[in-house]
């Protein structure tokens, strides 16, 4: 029994050994040495030292490195720039299966009935809010992603989600560049037809 002792425990250096295996490896044997050859009341020495030294300060010092870690990967400008391209590539691609979902003829451009239509179905709307889209007003959304042919591209519906997506802010914005857009169209038009002369100006329609 000494001998076993005196093998963890004789000296300091192997009670340093022993100590450091208590909290970084397998703390149970030298535990169970201590309880059955010297006294019980070191297995609660043990516990309590493998608990406050092993759990709590070797876990705050694991967190601390890890912390650091993520600190320092997060200035990395490189990787930081393939995580938006990745991103980048996922929500267009993303966008481009929402939008064959939504052009039920095919024909690569969206009406307002198909949409109307199409949203009616739950999953849509979902994926739409998992977007961080607004669906309340559909006949807003549209307006918003159409350029006033009442039709919408794919382009047009990729570059509007992309804009779209998150607070109302961003989303009241855009619909006050789009009313801005369609504005300007008629001012054009008004301006056009003011310059034609007057037997050209009967059969030209103002635009939409």
């Amino acid at each position: 029994t000494r001998r076993l002792i005196f093998g963890r425990w004789g000296n300091l250096s192997r009670s340093l050994v022993t100590m450091f295996e208590i909290i970084f490896a397998n703390w149970g044997p030298p535990c169970w040495e201590l309880m059955n050859h010297v006294d019980e009341w070191w297995g609660v020495f043990v516990l309590v030292y493998k608990m406050t030294c092993g759990f709590a300060v070797v876990q705050v010092i694991i967190s601390v490195f890890i912390q650091q870690t993520f600190k320092v990967a997060s200035r990395n400008e490189e990787l930081m720039i393939r995580e938006k391209d990745a991103a980048s590539a996922a929500c267009i691609k993303s966008l481009d299966r929402l939008f064959n979902e939504l052009d039920e003829s095919g024909d690569g451009h969206i009406s307002f009935h198909e949409f109307s239509t199409v949203m009616s179905s739950n999953r849509i709307k979902s994926w739409f809010r998992a977007m961080e889209v607004d669906v309340s007003d559909l006949k807003a959304l549209f307006d918003m992603m159409d350029d006033g042919d009442g039709e919408i591209s794919r382009e047009e519906f990729i570059t509007s989600v992309k804009k779209i997506k998150g607070g109302s802010t961003t989303i009241d914005m855009l619909a006050l560049l789009q009313e801005t857009r369609k504005s300007a169209k008629s001012v054009v038009w008004i301006k056009d037809t003011l310059a034609q002369p007057h037997w050209a100006s009967d059969s030209t329609a103002a635009p939409s």
